[in-house]
């Protein structure tokens, strides 16, 4: 039994999941029948292209994640649709054909709890970037990975331990968490120094990769977290800083359709029977 499916990127940037047409010309079956069917296919696929996602994204994961829209049904109940939104989230999607400077979004939109400052020289933020330092939480990035190709993976491995070490020996920063979910840091620690950073990762970066990192604990001390902090400003030249390169995508959606044809089949196969 063939079924019509398809996935493609609208005029207006939404994600159509399912040609409803297509399936009722196939199988002849209810609008109502269909509609169900279209809609539980559409939340199938969503969680796919989530799936996928967590398998292949480490610091962009959380962005890229959120970005993925809710399931919305057409008034007719045709098509299932969702929206991938932002510039940064589509970029890893379909990629980018020339570099694209990230202040042009990192100084314009900020999640809840961030700021963006203005300063004498123009706009400018710090960006906190959370790392795991033992290889723990599938959806933090484990803090030096870069380092396993210039310097080597043993090297890149004990300069992370020797990072490790010396935080866990230094004042840690306190956290306090309110009833809201807010944290807050209610007293600055010991951070790691330019000069034991690590090397420098690119030629246009001016510290290492652990420069400026620092360990969190919790106000009970039962958990650590490890964050370094960059800022990102409009005082800076058009040089390569806060650009993000030419990329190809990783075209979550091309792996999504397959899945769709496979389970719309499997889906009114088993309904027809």
């Amino acid at each position: 039994m063939a079924t019509s499916s398809t996935t493609s990127r609208m005029a207006d940037g939404s994600i159509n999941f399912m040609n409803k047409d297509a399936v009722l010309a196939a199988l002849g079956f209810s609008e109502k029948k269909v509609n169900k069917a279209a809609l539980d296919l559409a939340h199938l696929a969503r969680a796919k292209w989530v799936q996928l996602a967590k398998g292949s994204l480490h610091t962009s994961l959380r962005e890229y994640q959120n970005a993925i829209q809710v399931i919305k049904l057409s008034e007719d109940g045709s098509e299932a649709t969702t929206d991938l939104v932002g510039q940064f989230p589509n970029m890893v999607e379909w990629g980018n054909p020339a570099p694209v400077d990230m202040r042009t979004w990192l100084l314009r939109y900020v999640r809840e709890g961030g700021k963006i400052n203005q300063g004498k020289n123009g706009k400018y933020r710090v960006i906190p970037m959370r790392r795991s330092m033992e290889g723990t939480g599938m959806a933090i990035p484990l803090a030096g990975k870069a380092y396993d190709k210039t310097i080597g993976e043993k090297a890149s491995n004990a300069l992370r331990m020797a990072v490790l070490e010396e935080l866990k020996s230094g004042h840690p920063s306190v956290q306090m968490v309110f009833k809201n979910g807010k944290a807050q840091t209610v007293r600055r620690g010991d951070q790691i120094q330019a000069m034991d950073g690590g090397p420098l990762l690119k030629a246009q970066h001016k510290v290492g990769l652990y420069a400026g990192m620092s360990r969190f604990i919790s106000q009970d001390g039962k958990h650590n977290q490890y964050k370094i902090f960059r800022t990102i400003s409009e005082n800076v030249g058009k040089g390569q800083s806060w650009m993000y390169p030419v990329t190809k995508g990783y075209h979550f959606l091309d792996e999504v359709q397959r899945y769709i044809a496979v389970e719309a089949q499997n889906m009114f196969a088993s309904r027809v029977e």
